[in-house]
């Protein structure tokens, strides 16, 4: 039980440690390194394209192994058309799955009928460029001028997905599309 609890614990704390240093992150104000990657149909797509008209856009990296990872894209996805209209944003959902699992990838995201663009980052070349350590989910936000101005890794409450957290991005996006900074702004904000 005190394992268990432990456990418990340190996952929070590491969440809560992930959003006390996004405005941290080595990543803040570039731009998006490019690195050759796949699209769900095999297809080359470099990184350096990954973009959305003048408007914000957003990269979740993820992986078909992690559950924490697959469910606030499925909570994304049902608030995706809506947050589409009201923001314009776009969402990069790149998995960081090896070659071997590309088909599982491709299935996950057709029977979860996600509308948004998944890549696939088969060498972990895009999210070495990218991350600071290995963990998903983490995502980006990107601002009208192509720059990474906000950083969260993990999600606050581990395995499950809490509504609010995923409505708060949505805040952040419509901060972003007024010109507020949103830079040093945490999730729970």
């Amino acid at each position: 039980m005190k394992k268990c609890f432990l456990i418990v614990f340190l996952i929070s704390f590491s969440s809560h440690l992930s959003a006390q240093v996004q405005d941290q992150h080595p990543i803040l104000n570039k731009k998006i390194p490019a690195v050759e990657i796949k699209d769900i149909n095999g297809n080359s797509f470099n990184t350096r394209n990954l973009e959305n008209y003048g408007k914000p856009f957003i990269i979740i990296f993820w992986a078909t192994w992690c559950q924490p990872c697959i469910k606030p894209l499925d909570t994304i996805a049902k608030y995706y058309n809506d947050w589409f209209k009201e923001t314009g944003f776009r969402l990069y959902a790149v998995s960081v799955d090896n070659e071997k699992s590309f088909d599982l990838v491709k299935s996950i995201s057709k029977a979860h009928a996600w509308k948004f663009i998944v890549l696939i980052d088969r060498n972990r070349d895009f999210a070495r460029s990218i991350l600071a350590n290995s963990q998903v989910p983490s995502i980006f936000i990107v601002n009208s001028k192509d720059e990474i101005v906000w950083v969260y890794q993990g999600f606050p409450d581990g395995n499950a997905v809490k509504k609010e957290s995923t409505s708060n991005i949505i805040k952040l996006l419509r901060k972003l599309n007024v010109g507020e900074d949103i830079r040093n702004i945490s999730l729970s904000d």
